[in-house]
């Protein structure tokens, strides 16, 4: 029988532990107990390590092992162990279903707060305040399931939903109805009651008419 420990063949200079390959070496040696200015935030036994909560700005000591680091990098001492690996398709197909499956809407980069909630954008928050001048009950929604083209589902979060309504609201910049034309479209064909506003419909007598057209024509999603 093969002796698995064969095939390991770096061995670790703080504890001799024995490792398969450099790069797993590397990264073992930086966080190895015994490594006196091992790199690690994580806890030992319950205890915070040395360096846990400080950063370079804090500490000199963070800022010399940092630049001591990146000058291996450069120099090629150390290596990534990441550099050269790649997901593979099975695994990007995987990831892929999972983003689309998820039914927790993603934050955005651009996250901004008005009145304790969160918005993507100060469309929305152009948006919400409309809303509230007016007294229109306004809600952030659960996701709406959609079919593509290619038949694969996903979950839709429009930015608002009125409940005394029954509308759905989205404003959008010109941008997005482009690149998102194909899902809008679908969308728009799906839930009768989405009302994508561009920037100039965000305007408090479109969005009533609007609502008008939803009760007069008994519009459901």
């Amino acid at each position: 029988m093969e002796d698995k420990k064969s095939n390991f063949t770096e061995v670790c200079r703080y504890c001799g532990k024995l490792c398969k390959n450099n790069n797993s070496l590397q990264s073992h040696e930086r966080l190895c107990p015994k490594n006196e200015n091992r790199i690690t935030s994580f806890t030992t036994k319950g205890k915070k390590s040395w360096n846990s909560g400080l950063s370079k700005e804090d500490d000199i000591r963070i800022k010399k092992l940092g630049e001591k680091l990146s000058e291996k990098y450069k120099k090629g001492e150390l290596k990534p162990s990441w550099l050269g690996r790649a997901h593979t398709k099975e695994t990007k197909k995987k990831m892929s279903e999972s983003a689309r499956n998820n039914p927790y809407q993603r934050k955005c980069k651009s996250t901004v707060y008005y009145n304790g909630e969160r918005f993507d954008s100060s469309w929305e928050i152009k948006l919400v305040k409309l809303l509230d001048e007016n007294n229109i009950k306004w809600e952030k929604p659960k996701p709406l399931l959609w079919v593509d083209n290619n038949n694969k589902k996903h979950h839709y979060f429009a930015d608002f939903y009125l409940p005394n309504y029954n509308v759905y609201l989205d404003p959008k910049n010109n941008y997005c109805f482009k690149v998102q034309k194909e899902k809008i479209d679908i969308l728009r064909k799906t839930y009768k009651n989405i009302l994508f506003l561009k920037e100039e419909e965000i305007d408090i007598t479109y969005i009533l008419l609007y609502i008008k057209y939803i009760q007069i024509f008994n519009v459901n999603g």
